[in-house]
């Protein structure tokens, strides 16, 4: 085969790696999507006989997944190892997902889990329109008075489900000022007046 031949070949190998990969990440969450594909850790707990646990919590939206302790049904201990958040949440359950790594357990076994966050964060929860993606970041627009908006770069953003589907984003206050009226519709429009101009964001650095 002539180089361009195997050039082309490797090519298509890598595209088809990269797309299985960011199905992975879609379905089963970042950190255990790149577990998947590097071998990691939590991947090789699973798969050398270790149990996935997936936990769903409804309270304020967490960074991270928290250090969690959990019961199996005869009231024997089980530990959790933090995996991260999952990608996509079962339908017809509202929270966060996230994923944690156990012991050998019976499939669909149910757990009393525990969860011991260190603190809650703050912040708004974001329809799926508002955040835009601009200047190789994600933002979104405020409103700061009649005809004039200023856009807040966001440096954490978490998926919020309903029925299976992301629904919005939380976004941690930190990143926007206090009370903030968060451009709902038309953020595109706004983001396409802005995308020939020098405009940054008002909390970049």
């Amino acid at each position: 085969a002539s180089l361009q031949q195997i050039q082309a070949k490797t090519a298509i190998a890598q595209a088809r790696v990269e797309e299985l990969l960011a199905q992975a990440k879609m379905r089963y969450g970042a950190a255990l999507g790149a577990a998947i594909a590097d071998n990691g850790p939590s991947f090789r707990t699973i798969s050398t006989g270790g149990s996935l646990v997936s936990v769903v919590q409804a309270v304020a939206t967490l960074v991270s997944p928290p250090a969690a302790s959990a019961r199996a049904p005869d009231g024997s201990r089980v530990t959790l190892c933090p995996v991260g958040s999952a990608g996509r949440i079962s339908k017809g359950l509202l929270g966060q997902t996230f994923f944690y790594t156990g012991p050998a357990l019976p499939i669909g076994a149910p757990l009393t889990v525990t969860l011991r966050a260190p603190g809650v964060v703050t912040g708004y929860a974001v329809p799926a329109a508002a955040l835009i993606w601009h200047d190789n970041g994600p933002f979104v627009f405020v409103r700061m008075g009649v005809s004039r908006f200023a856009m807040y770069r966001v440096t954490r953003s978490h998926p919020l489900y309903h029925s299976g589907t992301i629904s919005g984003f939380f976004v941690p206050g930190t990143d926007l000022p206090a009370h903030p009226a968060i451009v709902t519709a038309g953020a595109g429009l706004l983001n396409s007046a802005l995308a020939g101009g020098d405009a940054s964001a008002a909390n970049d650095d």
